[in-house]
């Protein structure tokens, strides 16, 4: 079993995933998700195409079978589909040519059943890189090319923990929001299972001069969103989905920092946040 933003997920796989490190396996006696393989010949009849993402994956429903589906235009069939049967359980079946993990870790299969999931358990995926320093957790977002895995490596230099410097999982509990590591691809090579209270929230880009200036949650806002993983297939997890996106940008601190990558911004920042 592996835990992923605290949700529990108990895989049918013969051997622990290659490309998922270790840290992430736990020893619990009960899952939040149960993902079950089978054979390509026995999955449910897909049914009617519901939502088209791109030529990545479509969501089809016959029934009460909702399928997320893998189909990339230069194969005849289907490569992956990932079935729910039950609120908890889904059935992943697969072309020879590629295995359960890599459908799973690979590609977007899991991380499509996570962000569902999150999102009525007042979570969510986030292209963000995660950093606990003393105890406290900061998350520097944005797209590719803005300084996050740049970033990871000048603060893991600096002694502070990474969650990720790619995707980060986010929670509200408690009052608080609260930061995941993952296990999926981090370009740094920089991931941890852990968790930890965000202080603030960052939005980076380089700069001539280190230099933050204080957002306001409707600026934040539009910062954040295009980075958030919005299940859009599903419009009541949707709703919960930006509901954590608002509670996100005005109950912590909001800062573009501009940044020089170099030692001295983690000294700056570290003195910002007090």
């Amino acid at each position: 079993m592996l835990s992923i933003g605290g949700c529990r997920i108990a895989l049918d796989l013969p051997a622990w995933p290659a490309m998922v490190d270790q840290q992430f396996q736990i020893n619990a006696s009960t899952a939040d998700l149960q993902i079950h393989t089978c054979a390509a010949a026995d999955r449910y009849p897909l049914g009617q195409r519901l939502f088209q993402a791109d030529q990545v994956w479509a969501l089809w429903q016959h029934e009460h079978i909702r399928s997320i589906v893998g189909h990339p235009p230069t194969h005849a069939e289907p490569l992956w589909a990932l079935q729910q049967t039950a609120a908890d359980t889904w059935l992943l079946s697969h072309d020879s040519s590629v295995s359960a993990a890599e459908v799973l870790f690979d590609y977007p299969g899991l991380q499509l059943i996570l962000i569902e999931w999150l999102s009525v358990h007042q979570g969510g995926l986030l292209h963000a890189c995660g950093v606990v320093d003393a105890g406290q957790g900061l998350l520097l977002v944005g797209p590719p090319g803005v300084g996050k895995s740049t970033s990871a490596r000048l603060w893991h230099s600096a002694g502070a923990s990474i969650l990720s410097d790619d995707r980060v999982i986010v929670r509200w509990h408690a009052d608080q929001l609260w930061a995941y590591g993952t296990p999926w691809y981090s370009s740094a090579g920089l991931i941890a299972a852990q968790a930890a209270p965000v202080r603030a929230i960052c939005y980076p880009s380089h700069g001539a001069t280190n230099h933050a200036t204080r957002l306001s949650s409707a600026q934040a806002l539009r910062h954040w969103l295009p980075e958030q993983f919005l299940p859009l297939w599903n419009p009541i997890a949707l709703d919960q989905a930006l509901e954590l996106a608002d509670y996100a940008t005005s109950k912590v601190d909001q800062w573009h920092l501009a940044f020089v990558p170099d030692s001295e911004v983690i000294s700056y920042v570290r003195q910002l946040l007090g």
